[in-house]
């Protein structure tokens, strides 16, 4: 059923355009649209009145409906999508009517410029400080220690010399599966850890409950005193 008995599309590009409603006749209703940029006055014929009054004026885009109750009219007014002024302006930053997204979901169309904020204040859950760090499971853990120290200790292979020595190094922290970094002690030449005396050439730590295997292998047989360094990794 249509319930609009007349449809009137006005376009007046400029001043004032009158529009005259016909005699009332119960349940008679027309649409009028302003589609131009002037104005448009809506009035009722001899002295029937529109909601009380002689005439209504609808702006540029505007649309009303006028409803006949049998001897005045009543009006909706409302607005088309299409002839809705341009007003975008009104929802941007500093408008009249900004536009809140801190409710809102879903991705706006174009990406935004974040505001300066600081990383642990609301807008982020980071703790502060310099005792946490950003851990690779996205965790933030307590930062570690400055480093672990190195042992040094003189480990002596027995004679007779051989390319290849084995000796035992004694150290409580050391488990089956600690990892055990082990290197030829930096100190002054002419002692016994002196290049020219010393042609070790590959070392390697194998761990065990409560010490550790030093493999070592030289370029030429060596038997003696050697100064090394280790630090175990849990």
């Amino acid at each position: 059923m249509n319930l609009v008995n007349e449809r009137r599309f006005i376009s007046n590009v400029s001043g004032v355009s009158d529009t005259i409603l016909p005699d009332t006749a119960l349940g008679v209703t027309i649409l009028v649209a302003n589609i131009g940029t002037g104005s448009i006055i809506v009035r009722p014929v001899s002295t029937q009145t529109i909601d009380g009054v002689q005439s209504q004026s609808l702006g540029s885009g505007e649309v009303a409906l006028f409803v006949s109750d049998g001897s005045s009219w009543r009006m909706l007014k409302g607005a088309t999508a299409s002839g809705l002024p341009a007003h975008h302006t009104t929802h941007e930053k500093g408008g009249t009517d900004e536009m809140d997204l801190s409710n809102m979901l879903g991705l706006l169309l174009t990406p935004q410029t974040p505001i300066v904020h600081s990383i642990n204040g609301a807008f982020h859950s980071f703790p502060g400080g310099a005792a946490v760090f950003l851990n690779g499971d996205g965790a933030f853990v307590a930062a570690g220690g400055a480093g672990a120290s190195a042992t040094r200790t003189v480990v002596t292979a027995a004679f007779p010399a051989k390319r290849n020595q084995r000796v035992n190094v004694v150290d409580a922290a050391v488990g089956s599966t600690s990892k055990v970094n082990a290197w030829v002690s930096g100190i002054a030449d002419g002692s016994a850890n002196a290049g020219d005396l010393v042609d070790i050439h590959v070392m390697r730590a194998i761990a065990k409950v409560g010490s550790f295997d030093l493999d070592m292998d030289f370029m030429t047989p060596w038997a003696g005193s050697l100064s090394i360094d280790y630090v175990v990794f849990a």
